[in-house]
């Protein structure tokens, strides 16, 4: 009789193990038993649950009378399989790199393609962002794009913890299996996978109060042509901003800036490279993607150094040690984008403050992008200037002062300086007068911006916005305009 040998992957794929067994007897090697409790005693999750696989398909032999027999052979789980599958025993084996080292290593195996890979696509429609199971709960999605999304039930069925292990097993066996996908971070009670456009965070007890599953996928890949960037700042971007923040809150679209930015200047000729925990930016090959997870700062300082990208994108900085690299590549004189998490624009550069010394915040941050519900709502540009903050009103307090701007307008909104001991990021005074203050009040919540020129008031208001800003704006425009006698133009960009 045949006998079949199950390797860890077929485990893991217990549903599919189970429909293509026949009569053969089933062997299992003591090492792979051994390797996995070791690693479940660490609360591996793959390793968890492999060994209740396990314990099923020794059942599901008891009740149908199957023999299985565990073998000791070998030092190791791989010289196991190869001693035993070079003579009487056959590989069953559902992965593609498995199949490849058992004809590398002429073993006899039998590969099956399981052609339904993935049940978790099939709760994903086009405008789903991301998918969220959590045991003794039903089945949610998030459906929208950035800053305009409805939570939704999938299903209104409770999904017991069973069902939510099966989806994790499954899916842990693509992240091994298929190509551009890999575990990215293995944790005690947490696993994060990169499955080609779908990043998965997986979270267990105690960690978690029950097994949960959170899937994202990014639903809007934008060219920066996309945003109505202007003529000014786009010049600024390619030419003159070298120390880049890009901010916002989390689900406001700053990862789907930041890849269009990357596009943008790789086909401007520049050589860029990525910093990702983990590598979620689907970007083109020509742009290198680097895991902070899988080298040291100073190794990736070194990598950075001596291969000279024109510019490094520095994805979701959270830690001291993510704002010291950027910092440190930055002083160094390699052009640097990061993404921070901020509620406001400000935010992103009260970051940096008691980060490094206050006189150096202009050589590493030049320009601050602020998106908002996937678009660009502020820019903001920092210069140094020794002058007397605004508010005081003695000669001898003039200091350095680092002026933080408006871009469009060219007006400082705030200053930081140092006063006594403190780092203070201080509001400057509106100096506008009554007219241009009412049409920026108007604006807020719209992209576009506000120029007076000459006596003339300008609206820029982008095209996507057009129709909004007329049905609930222009009226007010125009009253403005009769009341004051002032011309107000309006300007689609």
């Amino acid at each position: 009789m045949e006998r079949i040998l199950i390797g860890e992957d077929a485990l893991l794929d217990i549903d599919n193990l189970l429909n293509n067994l026949g009569n053969e007897k089933i062997v299992i090697l003591k090492k792979m038993i051994d390797k996995l409790e070791k690693e479940a005693e660490k609360e591996d999750i793959i390793a968890e649950i492999s060994l209740e696989n396990l314990a099923k398909l020794n059942q599901y032999c008891k009740s149908n009378n199957k023999e299985l027999q565990i073998l000791d052979i070998g030092e190791n789980v791989i010289d196991g399989i190869t001693k035993l599958c070079k003579g009487d025993c056959t590989l069953l084996t559902f992965s593609k790199k498995m199949k490849n080292f058992a004809e590398a290593s002429s073993l006899n195996y039998k590969y099956i393609e399981i052609k339904e890979k993935g049940s978790f696509k099939n709760y994903f429609s086009q405008n789903t962002m991301s998918i969220h199971i959590k045991e003794k709960s039903t089945i949610k999605a998030k459906i929208g794009s950035p800053g305009n999304w409805v939570l939704q039930d999938v299903s209104n069925k409770i999904i017991e913890r069973e069902e939510v292990k099966k989806i994790a097993a499954e899916i842990l066996y693509l992240a091994n299996d298929e190509e551009e996908s890999f575990i990215e971070i293995k944790r005690k009670n947490s696993t994060i996978v990169q499955l080609k456009e779908f990043r998965i965070i997986i979270v267990t007890p105690p960690l978690s109060d029950g097994w949960e599953i959170t899937i994202t996928r990014s639903v809007s890949h934008k060219k920066i042509e996309d945003y109505n960037i202007s003529p000014e700042l786009l010049e600024r971007l390619k030419t003159k901003a070298e120390g880049i923040l890009i901010a916002g809150a989390p689900g406001m679209g700053k990862t789907t800036f930041a890849q269009a930015l990357a596009e943008y200047l790789s086909r401007e000729k520049k050589i860029i490279k990525t910093i990702e925990s983990p590598r979620d930016m689907h970007l083109s090959a020509d742009i290198s993607q680097y895991s902070s997870r899988f080298a040291e700062s100073s190794e990736l300082n070194d990598i950075l150094l001596l291969s000279r990208p024109d510019f490094t994108i520095f994805d979701e900085m959270r830690t001291d040690e993510d704002f010291k690299l950027y910092v440190d590549l930055r002083l160094a004189g390699i052009g640097m984008i990061g993404v921070v998490h901020a509620t406001s624009p400000i935010d992103s550069i009260h970051r940096f403050v008691n980060r490094i010394p206050i006189g150096t915040i202009t050589n590493v941050i030049d320009t601050v992008i602020y998106i908002h519900s996937g678009k660009i709502a502020k820019v903001y540009t920092l210069e140094i200037k020794v002058k007397m903050p605004n508010g005081l009103n003695q000669a001898d307090l003039s200091r350095p002062v680092i002026i933080i701007k408006d871009f469009y307008t060219d007006k400082p909104e705030y200053e930081m300086y140092v006063f006594g001991e403190q780092i203070m990021i201080v509001p400057v005074e509106s100096k506008l007068d009554p007219i241009e203050e009412r049409l920026r009040n108007l604006m807020k919540g719209f992209e576009g911006n506000v120029k007076v020129e000459n006596g003339y008031y300008t609206l820029n208001i982008s095209k996507d916005e057009i129709e909004r800003f007329n049905s609930k704006i222009v009226s007010k425009v125009r009253k403005l305009q009769k009341k004051t006698g002032k011309i107000i133009k309006i300007n689609v960009i």
